[in-house]
């Protein structure tokens, strides 16, 4: 490990690319949005569509579920707290949401 002129230790390993992070979160909300239910979502199609390899994608989350948490809260809409108790009840919170700021639009309209 080498020592910066700061003399902090610089971190091992290539920077992670932000690049990379937005194209597979960007590839998450596409196959959702593309009506694939999450059971069906594997992180290897969420790898194809990004353009990434699976490892990458472990380094960033433990699992598909946080994948598909953080996708969802990058929209725009305001999150509902979540209770934490199952993801799946997690996940209708966050779709319920989605789906009412989708619809408030089209009623003010």
């Amino acid at each position: 490990m080498s020592i910066q002129e700061s003399g902090t230790a610089r971190p091992a390993g290539r920077p992670r690319s932000e690049k990379a992070e937005k194209a597979i979160v960007e590839a998450t909300l596409d196959l959702i949005g593309e009506g694939m239910g999450v059971s069906e979502l594997t992180i290897e199609a969420i790898a194809s569509r990004a353009g990434v390899g699976k490892t990458t994608i472990y380094r960033r989350w433990s699992n598909k579920e946080d994948l598909v948490v953080d996708a969802l809260s990058t929209l725009k809409a305001p999150l509902p707290p979540l209770s934490g108790t199952s993801v799946r009840d997690d996940l209708i919170a966050l779709v319920d949401a989605m789906r009412r700021s989708t619809a408030r639009p089209a009623a003010v309209a």
